[in-house]
């Protein structure tokens, strides 16, 4: 089997960013406890939004 170079790899998602703030910084494969493919997405720059108490942050998982 010949393996494709991903020279052009296809779009799968848009993630969302904000001005400012929530530019994508990590991002992993992950399942969902339901067996879900996904991919968990944290961010640097945190819209405050995403602060839980001093130290815990939202992250995004987005279904593929």
């Amino acid at each position: 089997m010949t393996k494709k170079p991903l020279s052009k790899p296809n779009a799968m998602i848009d993630i969302p960013f904000g001005e400012g703030y929530d530019h994508a910084e990590g991002i992993t494969q992950f399942t969902t406890l339901s067996g879900k493919p996904s991919i968990l997405v944290v961010y640097d720059s945190l819209d405050p939004k995403r602060l839980i108490g001093t130290h815990d942050i939202l992250a995004d998982v987005f279904e593929v």
